[in-house]
């Protein structure tokens, strides 16, 4: 009579567990969010700065859209730019030798005011290998 009790049991007992348990019958589409969703808009970053005394400032931070950094922004006569490390006053030459001879901007620099009144601007790029 043991025997026959514990198969019934045994028997109930998956019958049970099998009614309770089921398979996912259709897959969902929007389980994840997409990356898109994630990054969120990169034009509005907002960085948030606590100085010592406490009080919390807002900077927001803009996207350069420029692969120059707006290097050729500045009015002509008062930058000295250097590319790959060769003096160039004009703005326009500068800007013709970046146009023709660079296939890869690798760093800007743009200067502070100096006392002369000039800022210097320093771009480094890869030449093209023609």
């Amino acid at each position: 009579m043991t025997k026959l009790s514990g198969i019934l049991l045994g028997l109930m007992l998956v019958l049970f567990v099998q009614n309770i348990s089921f398979a996912q019958t259709k897959k969902k589409d929007d389980n994840f969010p997409t990356y898109d969703q994630i990054r969120g808009n990169k034009a509005e970053t907002v960085d948030y700065v606590s100085p010592a005394g406490g009080e919390w400032l807002r900077i927001k931070r803009d996207v350069v859209v420029s692969p120059y950094f707006n290097a050729f922004s500045f009015p002509d006569d008062s930058v000295t730019y250097y590319l790959n490390g060769k003096k160039v006053k004009s703005k326009k030459k500068a800007e013709k030798e970046l146009e023709e001879k660079s296939m890869n901007v690798e760093k800007v620099s743009v200067g502070p005011i100096e006392d002369n009144g000039k800022r210097i601007v320093r771009i480094d790029y890869e030449p093209r290998k023609d």
